[in-house]
């Protein structure tokens, strides 16, 4: 397992190469990062979201397997304690809250001008059509482009594209005493995206949540 201090090399390094490098078949000239959130302490679920094994490997593994064609660079977002091992270089939350807006800022506070197209660890079902119809909605004038449920109407900050337009935003929310970064969406310039299926949106927090699958 390599220590905090190589991580942070890692990161650093991935950033800086990954960044600079041309882009592939699926990216576009605003080139995207990609971000698991992985860092919730899953304790509806009993244990480790992120750990399930819903599709021949750990499920931030498999979402990050996803969106790594469609992006300059893929990280996994956890907390410190958590001790995860991953193919994926990590970033470890560095603010005081256990909400997912911590994961978002601690990203943008390694690279403050990336876009990032953000998963949430528990989507089992989310899906390489899913991502690529959020990418090609995507509306960079916004400060973000997310998914939003058919039937509810909810708006997913989770599966989402944040432009990097979004960090003084999210920062001054967060400074405010509000870290919900579905409020952010929802006071602000978003453009929202109905997803090819609304099973792709669907959100295993639980073991009862899983009896859906």
């Amino acid at each position: 397992m390599k220590s905090k201090k190589e991580n942070e090399r890692h990161l650093k390094v991935a950033i800086t190469s990954h960044f600079s490098q041309p882009a592939g078949r699926f990216r576009l000239s605003l080139p995207l990062f990609g971000l698991i959130l992985s860092g919730g302490h899953s304790r509806r679920m009993g244990t480790d979201k992120g750990e399930i094994i819903y599709h021949q490997k750990p499920q931030r593994e498999h979402l990050a397997d996803l969106l790594k064609p469609f992006c300059e660079q893929v990280f996994i977002s956890c907390r410190e304690e958590q001790n995860i091992t991953s193919d994926y270089p990590l970033i470890f939350d560095q603010y005081n809250s256990t909400t997912p807006m911590n994961g978002l800022l601690s990203a943008f506070s390694q690279k403050k001008t990336a876009n990032w197209l953000v998963l949430a660890c528990d989507l089992p079902l989310m899906d390489n059509q899913g991502i690529q119809d959020l990418i090609q909605n995507r509306d960079s004038s916004a400060i973000a482009t997310a998914y939003q449920h058919p039937d509810t109407q909810q708006i997913e900050p989770l599966i989402a594209i944040w432009e990097s337009k979004s960090y003084p935003i999210l920062n001054s929310y967060f400074e405010k005493g509000f870290k919900s970064p579905w409020r952010v969406l929802k006071e602000n310039n978003v453009h929202l995206v109905t997803p090819y299926d609304a099973k792709i949106l669907l959100n295993v927090n639980s073991p009862n949540d899983k009896g859906l699958l």
